[in-house]
Order: structure tokens, then C-alpha cells, then sequence
């Protein structure tokens, strides 16, 4: 039978076996075009019934599954789920892809609410008071932040499933927010420490495409804060001042081309304060950042605990009759016009 080709590219045996079984049941009413019609509308149902599984299953390319082997769909809308396969086999199948992204979509846990399964909300003003680190992020490390500040950063730069890049990935506190908060994350630092961070110098050319970027997430070394805790020459922390800003300007440039427009580069710095002369970094990095081409968006104070001056410094401080820094600034930048 010359339509018998027609069964023999079917994608899966047990299409095949399904035709089949029809044919068996009254084979003299089958001829080639009857076959060549069922064995197409199987064929566009399968390769949608991949694509709907991918949706659900979070991947960006089809899933080699059929429906009835789709295990990671979650209960709660199972119902649904099997209201979009039986659509596949209606008048207008193409539209089961639709109702497939609305129902992910409809149920999909906001930003707040995946911020509250860990204890955290959206801070509404420019102060965060989060001075701690949570070790449920990450592991320890001399750079560790804290989680409440990447949290609240997602929240307000990006959206579930967008890019971030983390070119100086520490201990992973920041990737391991990431994840919690449905972001897609690629991470690097000089020195890994986990094997979810790639080893790369964010001095040099990032490993990535230009361009796909939502955000990009600093936490340099506050220059010599914590000279002798990273290693290398070719590490910030243990540069020579111009020379640190000359790194973080070669950083930004890297940013800038791996984001994509519109996209936000946000990074946390304190000044370096000895002998009662301060070294303000984030005014410096501001004057970089336009340099790069980035626009201002918005700069947030993040104060330390008093815990981080000893008794010493305080008399000091009197009897010199200057200030002591307590906090680091977060500042957010555009790329594009603000």
C-alpha cells in the first residue's frame, strides 16, 4: 500500500500503532488520502502537544513527551491542563497553545508572594534595612550580601524569567535569589567557589551574548576594605585607587554591552574611610556610569549596624570631629534614556 509511508513517518511508534488500530477496525474504507489526512493532523497535534508541554514544564524548547507522560504539571491545575490537550483535537487546535501561556500565567505566584514564602516584601522607601546575611542564600564568603537587598532589586528591575548576570558571584547569595524569584541567572567570579559560577574575571569579555540581559548585579569589593581576603593582582580589591576605578569602568563597559536597552545595571558600594578621610566610591562610580552610557534611576541608602565601629573609632571620630559612615549606596542606572 503506497500510503503506508505516510503511517512510517509518524514521529512516535505509538502513533503509528494508533492508526493502525483504526485501519484494523475497518480497513476497507481507508484509502492513501484518509491516511495521509489522519497521520497530518496527528503529526501538528504531537508537535503542539511538545510545545504545550514545554510551557508547562518551563523549557524553551518543545518537550519530547506526549500529554499522558507529562509529570511536573502541578496538581492544582490539572484540570486545566487536561482541558488544553483535549482542545489540541478541536476545530481550531492552534489556539491550545494560547490557553496553555494563559493558564501559566494565571497561576504563576507574583513577585510578593514568591518574596513571602522567605520572609521578605517590596521596601516602598529609599532606606533597606537589611544588614545581615541570610544563609539560607548562598555560603559564606568575604562578599556576602544580603538577601532582603537582591530581593527587592529583582522585584523592581526585572521580571520572572528575565536575564540577570552576577559577574561577581561571591558566596551565590545573589544567584540563589535569583532562583527563588523565577530569574533566569548566570553567574561568574575571579575565584568559584560553587559549581553553579563559572571562573571569569568580569574585567574581562563576559561570556554571553550582547544584548539579552535584564539586569546586571554588582557587588564589588569596596576597594581595599578586603585587601588579603580575595587573591590576584588583577583583583579589585587589590588595586591601587585609580586603577580600581579604571577596572570598574572596563566592568560597566562589559554591563552595558550585555544588557539589553532598556535593561538595568544595579551594584552596592560603601566608601573606604580611614584617618577620618573618607573615599565616597559611589560618587566616583556615578561620574563612571555616564561615562559608560548609562542614565540615573535611582540610588537607595542600605545602612550598616553600629556594630561595625568599634568603641575606638567613636572617641576618634569626636576628637577628630568627623563623621562616621554607617551605610552603603545602591544605585540603579538605565540603559537608555531614563
Amino acid at each position: 500500500m503506497r500510503w503506508f509511508r505516510h503511517i512510517c513517518a509518524l514521529p512516535r511508534d505509538d502513533l503509528k500503532l494508533d492508526i493502525v488500530s483504526e485501519i484494523a477496525l475497518n480497513p476497507a474504507k481507508w484509502k492513501e488520502k484518509d491516511a495521509a489526512s489522519w497521520c497530518s493532523r496527528a503529526r501538528n497535534r504531537w508537535d503542539l502537544n511538545r510545545k504545550i508541554a514545554a510551557v508547562f514544564a518551563g523549557s524553551d524548547d518543545p518537550v519530547d513527551v506526549f500529554p499522558d507522560a507529562v509529570r511536573d504539571v502541578p496538581k492544582e491545575y490539572q484540570e486545566l491542563v487536561e482541558k488544553v490537550w483535549a482542545g489540541t483535537f478541536d476545530s481550531q487546535p492552534d489556539k491550545a497553545l494560547e490557553r496553555a501561556m494563559a493558564i501559566l500565567k494565571s497561576v504563576q505566584l507574583t513577585d510578593q508572594e514568591l518574596m513571602a514564602d522567605f520572609g521578605y516584601e517590596p521596601q516602598v522607601f529609599t532606606i533597606w534595612k537589611f544588614d545581615r546575611r541570610d544563609e539560607r542564600f548562598g555560603i559564606e564568603h568575604p562578599g556576602n550580601i544580603p538577601a532582603g537587598i537582591v530581593f527587592n532589586t529583582l522585584c523592581y528591575s526585572t521580571d520572572q524569567d528575565d536575564l540577570v548576570i552576577d559577574p561577581m558571584a561571591g558566596g551565590g547569595g545573589a544567584v540563589g535569589v535569583c532562583r527563588a524569584m523565577k530569574r533566569r541567572v548566570l553567574a561568574f567570579d575571579v575565584e568559584p567557589v560553587r559549581p553553579d559560577i563559572r571562573r571569569h574575571n568580569a574585567l574581562d569579555e563576559w561570556p554571553m551574548e550582547p544584548g539579552f540581559a535584564s539586569l546586571v548585579f554588582l557587588d564589588p569589593p569596596y576597594w581595599k576594605q578586603k585587601r588579603g581576603e580575595y587573591k590576584g593582582e588583577r583583583n579589585l580589591a587589590n588595586m591601587p585607587l585609580n586603577d580600581f576605578y579604571d577596572g570598574m569602568f572596563q566592568v560597566f563597559r562589559r554591563a552595558f554591552d550585555a544588557l539589553r536597552d532598556g535593561g538595568h545595571i544595579a551594584f552596592i558600594v560603601g566608601p573606604t574611610q580611614e584617618n577620618g578621610m573618607v573615599r565616597d566610591h559611589a560618587l566616583e562610580f556615578a561620574g563612571i556610569l555616564n561615562k559608560a552610557g548609562f542614565a540615573y534611576l535611582n540610588r537607595v541608602i542600605v545602612p550598616y549596624t553600629t556594630q561595625q565601629v568599634s568603641g575606638f573609632d567613636v572617641a576618634q571620630a569626636r576628637k577628630g570631629k568627623y563623621l562616621l559612615k554607617l551605610h552603603r549606596d545602591l544605585l540603579v542606572y538605565r540603559k537608555g534614556n531614563a
